[in-house]
């Protein structure tokens, strides 16, 4: 298992770099090594929360908390409000066409 997710770390962070280089939608310089395992770990759970990638990356929940926030400002993460119970937040990794096309008006 943790060869497929270095594997689809490798993948991401590639298909991120080429969407930067070709687009210059994501200031790459922003995103460190911590944001790149949050990225992954979003995309590999189903609708993760925000405490459960937390305990997942053994951060505390103010610093997963910060990181979310700056992957959501650069448009790499959505957060949706829980239907159930409004204090829970599930996150996800945009989509590349879909952030391609918002950013990128033609």
């Amino acid at each position: 298992m943790s060869n497929s997710i270095q594997r689809a770390m490798v993948n991401l962070t590639q298909l991120i770099r080429l969407h930067d280089y070709y687009e210059g939608a994501v200031e790459l310089d922003k995103l460190g090594a911590i944001d790149m395992y949050y990225l992954e770990a979003i995309n590999q759970l189903d609708n993760p929360t925000i405490g459960t990638i937390s305990k997942l990356l053994g951060q505390s929940t103010p610093n997963t908390n910060y990181h979310i926030k700056k992957l959501t400002s650069l448009g790499l993460v959505t957060k949706k409000i829980d239907d159930e119970d409004r204090r829970v937040t599930h996150l996800s990794v945009r989509q590349t066409t879909e952030f391609i096309a918002e950013n990128n008006p033609r």
